[in-house]
């Protein structure tokens, strides 16, 4: 008995476990619908409450709003200043968004090897499939098996998320056991634009006028590596064909390139232009979602529909 209450007591206290604070969470709750609302500067105060001030939760989504700048800044002293303290706290949801802030950091050589190490303690914590895709991601092009075992536990799950549109095609063609040109062509009829230019790149004949209209779809939507390998070969006819396709893509709502793009014809959306806005629908929702331990942890049921989210794919569509 007294062998089990001490092991009861260590597992409790152990540095890598995260005490909840159920009235903490609902203060950062009511803080992050502020966020979601666009309402920054109350947000920033609202997380200088009593409960919250100091806490790994108001760390936490101070570096989410930092994160959520169209361009931020991934450096040391920008997002992951504020991630890494809640991360160091034990607080799960910003293990997965620091692992994502290190992976995206472009200027940093050794934040991959971090990433994967925030990723694998978010995992701890839980079943995350951003996490796991961020895993993945860490690998790749360094260790093809251990890509391929964290998307194929992403792939099992019939759960039709992002995550899943991602994964389909980062599955290293390589080890064979499931057939990789069905899989990325998969992700580029959901109208991904990396699927796209990989598989026209990959897997079918450089000349072929197949690949070219997958090359020039990627290049529509704004794809920089399609966009360089189409200048000069892709037809003036070929580029038309493949704007129709991925209209007539994102006028389908059974496609990811579809659900992304129901947001343009919205309220918030009417000073935008329509035809780029539908282009770049996917790409643009790529990087405005937040992962849903993030979303989750704010309290925020439906994200997209947010203004902080609308700002987000303004905010992109005015660089396009």
């Amino acid at each position: 008995m007294l062998v089990a209450t001490a092991v009861g007591i260590a597992i409790y206290f152990w540095p890598d476990r995260w005490h909840p604070n159920a009235d903490r969470q609902r203060e950062l709750a009511n803080a992050g619908a502020l966020f979601a609302q666009g309402e920054d500067a109350k947000a920033l105060a609202a997380l200088d409450s009593r409960l919250l001030s100091g806490s790994a939760e108001a760390a936490f989504l101070k570096g989410v709003m930092r994160y959520y700048t169209p361009w931020p800044d991934f450096g040391r002293y920008g997002v992951r200043s504020w991630l890494t303290e809640a991360a160091k706290a034990g607080y799960p949801p910003a293990e997965t968004l620091l692992g994502w802030a290190l992976l995206l950091d472009q200027g940093c050589k050794e934040c991959r090897r971090e990433a994967a190490q925030w990723f694998e303690k978010a995992l701890r914590h839980g079943e995350d499939r951003d996490a796991r895709l961020g895993l993945a991601m860490t690998w790749a092009g360094y260790v093809p098996f251990l890509v391929n075992l964290h998307v194929d536990v992403i792939l099992a799950d019939p759960l039709q998320d992002y995550p899943r549109l991602l994964a389909l095609a980062f599955r290293n063609p390589d080890l064979d056991e499931w057939n990789p040109a069905v899989l990325i062509k998969r992700a580029a009829e959901e109208g991904w634009s990396e699927a796209q230019f990989q598989y026209a790149t990959r897997f079918l004949d450089h000349d072929s006028t197949e690949a070219m209209l997958w090359l020039a779809m990627a290049a529509a939507q704004g794809n920089a590596d399609a966009a360089e390998a189409a200048r000069g070969v892709v037809s003036t006819a070929i580029q038309t064909e493949a704007e129709r396709r991925l209209l007539a893509m994102a006028a389908d709502p059974a496609t990811y390139l579809g659900k992304a793009a129901q947001w343009c014809g919205g309220e918030s959306s009417g000073r935008v232009n329509d035809k780029q806005c539908r282009l770049h629908a996917l790409d643009d929702h790529l990087v405005c979602r937040l992962p849903r331990s993030t979303t989750e942890a704010l309290g925020i049921v439906v994200f997209e529909e947010s203004a902080a989210y609308t700002r987000c794919r303004m905010d992109r569509l005015a660089t396009t």
